[in-house]
């Protein structure tokens, strides 16, 4: 009987979506899954599409052009999420899964995020700018889900057409707007952004390896330019965050979830999805630093999942920073 229920919310969110005007809906009706394996991410997607499609139709004329193409581009990010995960789906076998956890729990974060989001512009904006990080560690767990295998040629070439082609167009319109904000208190860090860039699309020896392993301090050295020690330990105490989380031990230092906090507080961001963001994102690098160091040279598919990684990150910061000015 659950199962029953189960698929038939499936469908019945389905054809609420394309009865509604049409927003890249034309391969929904093939991504509903046969079973019950994948409802996590198919049945919200799904939602996630009604529901876009839904603020499309009646608030096109009340918030006009800009609001209406932030809608699109969330519904377009939605439709990516959904074919990505149905075709991992398809490629499955008893023993080796191509999406994990680490897909989940952004993927889910995301879609529950779209579906109860206000009607503003500048929390669209944030949300494709989190949706495309999402779509950056869909791609990055497809290609190291198991650490001791390379990805086969088609998740590769599956990466490469789904995920790493479209944002490299995108980030050439956004890319000048997130370096202009993170050069106020970090200077370099747009210019490491640049840099790995360049460095991957050489494909130099050692450009896969050098980019993953700094990855992590090039997050760390951003937030902690964007949050200082003195400013959080004055916030710390009216914040809510629980006394045991602010620092870690036994370096006794800030950690990382307060110094996020802090920063979506001021920007106002979702620090569940910044948290969920940046946790995912690690645990990918980590992958990938244990794989490459046993290498002498990168596959392709190592290259191509260093390149979902700054997809993620430069993501994560537009969500993070972009969106809105800070609060005093």
């Amino acid at each position: 009987m659950h199962l029953a229920n189960s698929l038939a919310d499936l469908r019945s969110s389905a054809l609420e979506a394309i009865t509604q005007p049409r927003v890249e809906l034309g391969a929904l009706s093939r991504l509903i899954a046969p079973d019950l394996s994948s409802v996590w991410v198919t049945h919200s997607a799904t939602v996630s599409l009604a529901h876009l499609n839904s603020l499309l139709a009646r608030q096109r004329q009340e918030l006009g052009d800009h609001f209406h193409d932030s809608l699109r581009g969330m519904a377009g990010i939605a439709t990516q999420h959904l074919g990505l995960a149905n075709w991992a789906r398809s490629y499955e076998t008893t023993t080796r899964k191509l999406l994990t956890q680490v897909s989940e729990l952004p993927l889910r974060t995301w879609h529950d995020a779209v579906i109860d989001l206000p009607t503003d512009a500048a929390r669209s904006r944030r949300a494709i700018s989190s949706g495309n990080s999402v779509l950056g560690l869909m791609g990055g767990d497809l290609l190291t889900s198991d650490p001791n295998l390379q990805p086969e040629e088609a998740t590769v070439v599956r990466v490469e057409e789904d995920v790493l082609q479209p944002w490299e167009r995108a980030r050439l319109e956004a890319g000048d707007d997130l370096k202009e904000v993170l050069a106020r208190f970090a200077p370099k860090a747009p210019l490491f952004i640049e840099e790995a860039w360049k460095a991957l699309a050489t494909k130099g020896p050692l450009a896969a390896e050098m980019t993953a392993y700094s990855i992590t301090e090039f997050i760390d050295r951003t937030l902690r330019a964007a949050a200082p020690d003195s400013d959080i330990e004055t916030w710390l105490p009216q914040s809510g965050v629980p006394r045991q989380q602010w620092y870690s031990q036994p370096a006794n230092r800030l950690t990382r979830p307060v110094r996020i906090r802090y920063i979506a507080v001021r920007h106002s961001a979702d620090p569940r999805m910044c948290l969920a963001l940046v946790d995912n994102l690690l645990i990918i690098a980590q992958r990938l630093n244990g794989r490459l160091q046993a290498l002498k040279h990168a596959s392709e598919g190592d290259l191509a999942a260093v390149r979902t990684l700054l997809i993620a990150a430069e993501s994560f910061l537009s969500h993070l920073f972009l969106a809105s000015s800070p609060q005093d």
